[in-house]
């Protein structure tokens, strides 16, 4: 369980919430998302990615990880929620790493969905 989660976004996978776990797994790996923990009793799928969530003038909230969380609305239909897991002690982005844009990770996921 993750205190602090901001969420980010919604996708909507029709298909039941097994089916959509394996096609989440499959499309994140498709992405280039590197994949920390995956649950299938839970639902949860953690993802190392480093995004921004939260831009102010002088200050922005950095996160590492995404968390995708899959509710099944009913017995077809399975709603992937995304949550941003803010990491508070980063402050700047290393020469290295690379930004991923949350709202077109989002877009490229719906679409392999």
């Amino acid at each position: 369980m993750y205190l602090l989660k901001d969420q980010v976004g919604t996708v909507e996978c029709r298909a039941d919430p097994q089916a959509a776990f394996t096609k989440l797994l499959s499309a994140l790996q498709s992405l280039g998302v590197d994949i920390e923990h995956a649950n299938p009793n839970t639902g949860e799928v953690v993802a190392r990615c480093l995004t921004v969530f939260l831009n102010f003038v002088l200050w922005r909230c950095w996160s590492d990880k995404l968390l995708f969380v899959l509710k099944s609305d009913d017995g077809i239909r399975t709603i992937v929620i995304i949550y941003s897991l803010p990491n508070l002690m980063r402050y700047k982005v290393h020469n290295d790493e690379k930004l991923t844009e949350v709202d077109d990770l989002i877009a490229r996921l719906a679409a392999n969905l």
